[in-house]
Formats: C-alpha cells, structure tokens, sequence
C-alpha cells in the first residue's frame, strides 16, 4: 500500500515528510487512502508551495521530489526545460529555489494539464506550458494517455491496451532547447527530461556542443552520459536518475 516506501533511500528520507511537508498526516492518509484531489504544502526556500494532486501517483512524486530530493539542485538562479511536466511538481521544485527562476513546461495529456496550470498559477510570470509532446521531428504524434497521468508516452511499446489514445502536436527536442536559450536571456539553462521511454532517442538527437548555455541535464535514465559528446560529469541518484553537469 506504502509503495513509496520500499527502497532504502525511501526510507533513508522518511522523516523528510515532516520536514518538508506542512500537512504531514493529510499527506500520509492520502498515500494509504487517495480519495479526492487534495492540497499538499511543501516548505521550500522561498516560502510554501501548495500543490493540488491528481491521485496517489502524484502523492509519490512529492515525495520523491521535494523529500527524497531525486533533482537536488542548488540555489542558483537559472532558466529550467521541463520535459514531461505532468501535473507541474518538478516545476513547482525548480522554481522555489528562489523567486528568480523561469522554467518552459512540455506536457500533452490533457488530463494532467488542468493540474498543471493549477500548480503553475502561484508562480504567475514565470512559467510558459507548451501542450505538445517533444520528438526528435516537427509535426504531430500518437500519444498514449496512462489512466494515472504519471506514464503517459509516445512509445506504444510503453503503453498499455487500456489507455485513451490521442494524436498531439509534437515538437523537436533541438528546436525546445533553442527557444529556452532564447528565452533565458542571461541565465544558465537546466533541462530535466523525464518523457518515457523516449529518453535515450532525444538525447541522442542533439550536439550538445551547440549549446553551452545548456549547463545541466537532469533525465530519469541511467544511459544517457555515453550519448553525450560534449565534456560532462555523471551522478546517478536513486539508482535511476542521471545528472549530468558540462564543464
């Protein structure tokens, strides 16, 4: 039932729950018994952050995120690619580091997106969502809706026979990475891309090289550092997420 739980580094940051989020028995009530859609509150740098959840798979990511810190990043301020928004919980992270941060948030299930905006609407200014699926080509997509949200993909190996399936404007992964440059202006661009299955492929699509205001990737992958040409450091944190900072 605590699935959240299982591995050592679950309950190595157990007690996280207490620290971090200001609603603690609420959120642990919600993981044995997900019933509604409730609001969970999450003390971060720059004040409480309240997040509106779509099930008990998003009551697992706030853990993994903000109590297990699977994108531990420091303070700093930059310009974030979230590829895979889902319902804005990562974003949510990436922008409470400080009150300077801007982020582009990809998300194309529109089950996910009403959360999203939601989550989005108390850092007003400085979040733009994209409602497409990134691709290595421009045009349009197969995508397979997950009846939770958190696995919905554009690999139909990834999905299963009873999900809603949709066809969503696809965008390249080279063509995001350019835009967020753009739109940056002088801060340091961090991408993280959690996309299903699609990780590896959009990875190897781009020369990183072309792009030195691209400073940090954070992907949910543990095979991506050898795709990358440009000169970089590995970290895998939890077993599954790779971090990879260019010198």
């Amino acid at each position: 039932m605590l699935g959240v739980f299982r591995s050592g580094d679950n309950w190595r940051n157990a007690l996280n729950i207490f620290r971090y989020i200001t609603n603690p028995l609420a959120y642990l009530s919600y993981l044995v018994i997900p019933a509604g859609n409730p609001v969970v509150r999450v003390n971060t740098p720059t004040g409480i952050v309240s997040l509106r959840l779509r099930n008990r798979e998003s009551a697992k990511t706030v853990f993994s995120i903000f109590c297990r810190h699977d994108y531990l990043l420091p303070e700093n301020e930059a310009f974030f690619l979230d590829l895979g928004s889902n319902i804005g919980i990562a974003a949510a992270y990436f922008l409470s580091r400080n009150t300077q941060n801007r982020i582009i948030c990809v998300e194309p299930d529109p089950n996910n997106i009403p959360f999203l905006k939601e989550n989005m609407r108390q850092f007003d200014g400085r979040f733009e969502h994209k409602p497409v699926a990134v691709h290595t080509d421009v045009g349009s997509i197969d995508f397979y809706c997950s009846t939770d949200g958190k696995y919905s993909t554009t690999v139909l190996q990834k999905a299963q026979s009873d999900w809603d399936h949709i066809n969503v404007p696809c965008v390249p992964f080279t063509q995001l990475c350019e835009e967020s440059i753009n739109a940056a202006g002088p801060l340091p661009v961090i991408v993280k891309i959690d996309v299903e299955g699609l990780e590896s492929e959009l990875v190897a699509s781009v020369d990183f090289n072309r792009f030195p205001a691209i400073t940090r990737m954070i992907i949910e992958s543990t095979e991506c550092s050898e795709l990358v040409t440009r000169k970089h450091s590995r970290n895998v944190r939890n077993g599954y997420i790779e971090d990879l900072v260019f010198d």
